[in-house]
């Protein structure tokens, strides 16, 4: 399942939990769009189960998303917060991923603690 939530100010909340169907990946794919078209700061909030592989083309296509809107999210995203759980917290490939992005990367234990770091974040911290 994959679910999108706007939390004021400007944190989009991402939730992915037991599985994702060719609509929830749609879905996913739909909202990378949509990021990039925003025009005034944000930051993403993910909670992870871990359990949420996207598919062979779902996982071409986010590449080919991220390409085209690296400097997009440059200017405008303000970080990404993951909050793994479980299995998820295993493996996440942070170090590639912290490099390739332009913006922060932070953990959090909880989504209560996420939501900490992206005001943080929002205000201007790290």
């Amino acid at each position: 399942m994959f679910r999108v939530q706007e939390v004021p100010p400007a944190i989009v909340r991402l939730e992915f939990a037991g599985g994702m169907s060719a609509a929830d990946e749609a879905a996913y794919l739909d909202t990378l769009n949509r990021l990039s078209t925003r025009d005034t700061p944000f930051v993403v909030v993910a909670l992870m189960d871990g359990g949420n592989p996207l598919t062979p083309e779902g996982r071409k296509r986010q590449a080919l998303w991220f390409k085209r809107s690296r400097e997009r999210l440059r200017a405008c995203c303000r970080g990404l917060v993951r909050v793994p759980s479980g299995d998820a917290r295993e493996g996440l490939g942070d170090e590639a991923l912290a490099k390739a992005l332009p913006f922060p990367l932070a953990h959090a234990a909880s989504e209560a603690e996420a939501m900490r770091i992206a005001h943080s974040l929002l205000a201007g911290g790290r």
